[in-house]
């Protein structure tokens, strides 16, 4: 029997179809030598029965080819190179062995169907193409075959996949998938495909995880991009190629099973060879886009009724229905058509192995046969119109004739689709988008699941059924397959450096910004007037805020600047009550008074940087406190220069007398201010104070506070403070140790070195602040700078007003003196009074009232020295003219240790008194100060273990802060060591005790500031710092600290000790028991090693004062150290 199908006709169609497989059915080993049991591609015999359908249907449709039939032979096409070829020798020839000569008898073949592999279509064409032949490929469009110039007489029957690429890439964002991998056939159609496919995924944000190519053959090549695709994190792959390029590599993986993947396909695979056991792995999940057609009539009925009796001719028939109903004789083992069913059908095969329903490859072939059809019936038409001659009865048309009429042939099938040949016009076609179901011992059934249609809308183009999609066995959820998860709302997508774009780290959104959706690429910046909530998902509106009255810190500030001023007004109500006694006056009353005013107008206007900023407060905030200032401290130069003048001009023949007599120290006061209100001016003429807001300094307010205007106008009223600061600071320091009773030079420099150190740490301070706390910063300033000057100048004048007024008294001067007011003296001749040789008279100053004192004169070179002076001879003058020098303290030259000479010098008087501390109101001050912080101290660590749990607590290192505090109690206990009789223990308890409990303070605080660093610089895996944190390293600083200082306190101890000394110079009156260092350089060492302790904290805590974070004390641990 000859190896092919046939059906009688008047014009036959040849198809060339591949109906076995290369494999070998192992079932039935002792059969498996022989030839013909190779397996019969059942998906492929579809395509034969296509051809019989739409040659039977054309042949009974009166309305094409009146009296003409058409017929088929149907040649089983094999692969090898060779035996390719075979059967179209005999379609051409009638014989293969001798080609050009045709040995057919009767009809002939007009047009031959190659498919559905372009390989095979593709080397056939070659030969048809030798000899003008129509050739018609149903398989998948194929580039290489629209070479006009290499296949004249080609035509492809599929449509072109110009929106496959599309399509796929809808079915991932579908299901967002975008992590993928593509496997392409080594051609040009993969090429197309691949290149198409990567531009389209690009444009909608889908990455490629990697791209492979196979070829048909090369199995080592298989295991090796199997292996890759397994150790892929994607989830997805695009399989695209023709079925019969793949088949290999398809019966491949199917053996070697690839576990979790979802494939999708452009071709079906042929589920009769796949191994009937049952099996789990990722080929049971594939999507399949297939051309959608519409089904044709009659043509699952016809199908059904099929059978080899009514087409004995068709040998692939008769094998299929022996290999489905098992026809032989199980004795002789020969066909016995009589063993099978009578009423046997196609229909009873499963679906997996038959589909009665049409394939796409049997409509195209449906397509083509009607194509012949339409070609022949018009060029019959034509023969009749031009009445041709040639045309005798019994000559049928030749091949040649109809390659005329099929090159601009385009009709409608009898379904309505439009058939067009030209590439270039042919229509887009839609998909159909197939899953398979899988049941056991192989079974699987076809299920449409969606579709693809380029016409529709965008956002329509695919439908999907997702509940009908079978995922993998294991799971019914659906598939995921990208190379990073998602980005949630406030994270954004940070690009991991030589990755794909979808794969990304996400990142927190910064501060002030959101990211409301998921994958974003950047975080959306709030406007000023609203802030990013803490899940930087959503912006909020801020609440304007300023420091106000009512607020925590306003209230304080607002309660210490009224205090400070009424204390004020109180020493002013003091000197004022005793202005006539002699500390008073001694200390230029009027200047003090200035000062005092000055003062309380300072503390007021600190009141002025509270409350809701005006335009009007802010351009007073900064001129009224550069004005009060300088006023304050231009008093205080004034009344340095007036004391350094007063000892300066007790010579006649000093010229500085006359700047004293004059009052020109009092002018100083007035000269400053202007200087400040010119800079005041400049200041608001070229850039004023102003209302500004600021939206970053504290979590969900906006800040509404006074702009500086000019910085450099600002430093500049500063800096002039500093410099009128410095000068007294200068003079005072010169004139600390000139002798009076009621000398404040003393008192005037260390008021100006707290004035200086109070706005030298103002401005780090306020540069590192923010918000509220840098007006905060500044008005504590105002105050710290304001209570400097009130403490260090007239508290010890209120102590000695107040508590010791037996001190405040002026010892009687060595001469009668007549006195007379500077009124008065400068109605005097200005020769009477200045001429010295002719009066010889001598000029005290009273600094309180202003008044000139002065002695009746003698005609002599120089008054006698009285009791308590001595003479001293003045150089290159006659020995009548001398000086007369006080003696030196307790001198009289008869006066013993444990006595003190008399204010007048001249005789011995009384015992020393012998003095401590506690004894006097000073200690009994001091005392209560250390008692009172030491329970403040002891109720701030019961309010921190009482909130132990609580965030701020745990945020700041816990255990620190309770070691701290525990310090600090001791620290304010120790100084009661100071008070009271001194003796051996105490004297050594009281700078051992002071250095190790501070040392244990200070680097408490030290360990602190480290682990706020740590803890923001270790918070990546990656950090070695991390390390550090994790093992509590920070906790050891302390005891190592402290350990170094016992050590050195050992050393001091070990060379010279403290010990008990006495101090009979320092108080008139007193012998002072107090204890002396014992070696100054060890003290020195302790304390510097402490001011290196403090340093280090301050730096580190300075670095990492604008760290982020709600509960960060770095800011708060610099200002500490700063003040200590």
């Amino acid at each position: 029997m000859k190896q092919r199908a046939h059906m009688d006709g008047d014009v036959m169609i040849t198809g060339l179809i591949p109906m076995y497989t290369l494999g070998i059915d192992h079932s039935n080993s002792h059969a498996s030598r022989l030839e013909e049991n190779k397996l019969l591609i059942f998906k492929n015999y579809q395509c034969v029965l296509g051809l019989a359908f739409a040659i039977e249907e054309i042949n009974k449709n009166p309305d094409l080819l009146h009296n003409l039939t058409l017929g088929f032979d149907v040649y089983d096409v094999h692969f090898n190179a060779w035996t390719m070829f075979k059967n179209p020798f005999i379609c051409l020839f009638g014989k293969y062995k001798i080609p050009n000569y045709s040995c057919v008898r009767g009809s002939s073949s007009i047009a031959v169907l190659t498919g559905p592999s372009g390989i095979a279509s593709d080397q056939i064409g070659t030969l048809l193409g030798l000899y003008r032949f129509p050739q018609f490929t149903f398989g998948p469009f194929d580039h290489a075959l629209s070479d006009h110039n290499k296949f004249p007489d080609l035509y492809q029957i599929a449509p072109k996949d110009t929106s496959i690429a599309a399509a796929m890439v809808s079915l991932l964002l579908h299901f967002s998938w975008s992590w993928v991998g593509l496997l392409t056939t080594e051609d040009d159609n993969g090429a197309r495909i691949l290149a198409e496919l990567k531009v389209e995924m690009a444009k909608n944000r889908i990455c490629v995880a990697y791209e492979l190519v196979t070829s048909t053959q090369d199995a080592y090549k298989h295991i090796a991009v199997n292996h890759y695709i397994n150790l892929s994190s994607a989830s997805v792959l695009i399989i695209y190629g023709d079925n019969n390029s793949l088949i290999i590599f398809m019966i491949f993986i199917e053996q070697i099973i690839t576990h979790g993947k979802v494939c999708i396909m452009n071709s079906q695979w042929d589920f009769t060879l796949k191994r009937r056991y049952f099996m789990l792995g990722s080929l049971h999940v594939p999507l399949i886009f297939t051309h959608h057609h519409v089904d044709v009539s009659g043509f699952t009925d016809f199908v059904k009724a099929v059978k080899p009796s009514k087409y004995p001719e068709d040998i692939f028939l008769l094998r299929l229905w022996f290999l489905s109903f098992n026809c032989s004789d199980s004795v002789s083992d020969c066909v016995t058509w009589d063993n099978c069913a009578h009423d046997a059908s196609l229909d009873w095969l499963p679906g997996h192995s038959f589909d009665v329903s049409m394939s796409v490859d049997s409509y195209n072939i449906y397509n083509g046969v009607y194509a012949v059809a339409q070609a022949l019936h018009e060029m019959l038409l034509h023969q009749t119109e031009v009445q041709t001659t040639g045309n005798r009865k019994g000559e049928l048309p030749s091949s040649t004739q109809l390659l005329t009429f099929l090159k601009n042939n385009q009709f409608y099938n009898p379904i309505g689709n439009h058939v067009i040949w030209d590439k270039q016009r042919k229509l887009e076609p839609e998909y159909d988008i197939l899953n398979i179901w899988n049941f056991p011992e192989g079974l699987e059934l076809e299920v449409k699941v969606g579709k693809f249609s380029p016409y529709a809308p965008q956002a329509n183009q695919l439908s999907l059924s997702e509940d009908m999609v079978q995922w993998s066995i294991e799971t019914t959820e659906t598939p995921h397959s990208v190379c990073s998860e998602s980005c949630g709302p406030g994270f954004r997508k940070s690009p991991q450096e030589g990755k794909a774009a979808c794969c990304f780290d996400c990142t927190p959104c910064s501060e002030n910004e959101i990211a409301n959706g998921t994958d974003m690429e950047q975080c959306v910046k709030c406007t000023d007037h609203q802030y990013a909530n803490t899940h930087r998902t959503q912006c909020l509106l801020r609440v304007a805020s300023f420091l106000a009255f009512g607020d925590p810190l306003g209230m304080v500030l607002a309660c210490m600047a009224l205090c400070f001023s009424m204390l004020t007004a109180v020493v002013l109500g003091v000197f004022v009550k005793h202005q006539d006694t002699a500390i008073v006056k001694a200390n230029n009353r009027a200047l003090s008074y200035i000062l005092l005013i000055s003062l309380i107008f300072c503390f007021l206007c600190s009141l002025l940087f509270l409350g809701q900023p005006k335009t009007a407060t802010c351009i007073l905030q900064q001129i009224t406190f550069g004005v009060l200032f300088t006023v304050a401290v231009s008093t205080v130069l004034a009344k340095t220069v007036t004391v350094v003048l007063a000892f300066k001009a007790t010579s006649p023949e000093r010229r500085m007398r006359w700047l004293l007599v004059s009052g020109a120290p009092n002018f100083i006061i007035p000269i400053c201010t202007l200087i400040q209100v010119t800079l005041g001016g400049l200041w608001l003429g070229t850039s004023p104070p102003f209302v500004d807001t600021d939206a970053h300094s504290e979590h969900g307010h906006i800040i509404i506070l006074c702009n500086k205007g000019s910085l450099t106008a600002f430093y500049c009223a500063l800096g002039y403070l500093g410099f009128l600061a410095l000068c007294s600071f200068t003079v005072a320091f010169l004139a600390r140790n000139l002798p009076d009773t009621f000398n404040e030079a003393k008192f005037l420099t260390f008021s100006m070195l707290v004035f200086c150190s109070v706005w030298l740490t103002f401005l780090p301070v306020y540069h590192s602040a923010k918000g509220k706390v840098m007006v905060a910063v500044e008005v504590f300033s105002i105050l710290a700078s304001g209570a400097g000057l009130l403490g260090c100048i007239f508290a010890p004048k209120c102590y000695t007003l107040l508590l010791m007024p037996n001190r405040n008294s002026l010892h009687g001067f060595r001469d009668k003196r007549h006195t007379l007011d500077r009124t008065t003296a400068q109605q005097l001749p200005r020769r009477k009074i200045m001429d010295k040789r002719r009066l010889n008279c001598e000029l005290m100053v009273d600094l309180g009232e202003g008044k000139i004192t002065v002695l009746t004169p003698h005609f002599v070179c120089s008054e006698n020295c009285g009791s308590g002076f001595r003479k001293s001879p003045q150089k290159g003058k006659a020995a009548y003219c001398f000086d007369c020098t006080t003696c030196p303290e307790n001198e009289i030259g008869n006066g013993t240790d444990y006595q003190y000479a008399n204010t007048q010098r001249h005789s011995a008087s009384g015992e020393l008194q012998v003095s401590w501390l506690l004894e006097i109101p000073l200690g009994m001050a001091l005392a209560c100060m250390a008692l009172s912080f030491f329970m403040l101290t002891a109720a701030v660590l019961g309010m921190f273990v009482k909130h132990q749990d609580t965030a701020i607590v745990k945020a700041n290192n816990r255990a620190l802060s309770y070691i701290l505090l525990i310090a600090l109690i001791f620290c304010f206990l120790c100084s009661l060591l100071f008070l009271g009789q001194p003796n051996t223990a105490t004297c050594i308890l009281q700078q051992i005790t002071f250095g190790v409990i501070f040392t244990v303070a200070v680097s408490t605080v030290l360990a602190k500031t480290l682990t706020v660093v740590l803890a923001f610089k270790a918070t990546s895996p990656e950090r070695r710092m991390r390390w550090l944190l994790v093992s509590g390293v920070p906790n050891f600083i302390f005891p190592i600290c402290t350990l170094i200082q016992v050590t050195l306190c050992g050393l001091w101890l070990g060379t010279s000790p403290p010990f008990v000394d006495t101090d009979a110079n320092s108080e008139h009156g007193h012998v002072i028991i107090l204890c002396n260092k014992g070696s100054l350089t060890a003290f020195y060492y302790v304390l510097g090693y402490l001011e290196t302790l403090a340093l280090a904290s301050f730096s580190m805590a300075f670095l990492a004062r604008n760290l982020p974070d709600t509960f960060n004390e770095a800011m708060f641990l610099t200002f500490s150290m700063l003040l200590f």
